[in-house]
């Protein structure tokens, strides 16, 4: 195959999701089950927006957060 892989993830219907000033601040409210802050702005993220994430990271499901992997 060729192309980008983010011509790929486009392709079968992911979107890029940018962070706001919102998530910062939902981030930072959440319980501190997840000490790394990337991951802390993913989930704040994706609780913000209904979105489901791609992770392994078994940590995300104490937030409610939707998953796939």
């Amino acid at each position: 195959p060729t192309g980008s892989f983010a011509g790929y993830l486009a392709r079968l219907g992911f979107r890029f999701q940018g962070l706001s000033w919102e998530d910062a601040e939902r981030a930072n409210q959440l319980p501190a089950h997840h000490k790394d802050p990337m991951d802390r702005m993913l989930i704040a993220t994706a609780l913000g927006s209904d979105m489901i994430v791609i992770t392994d990271d078994s940590w995300f499901a104490a937030y409610g957060v939707k998953t796939i992997w």
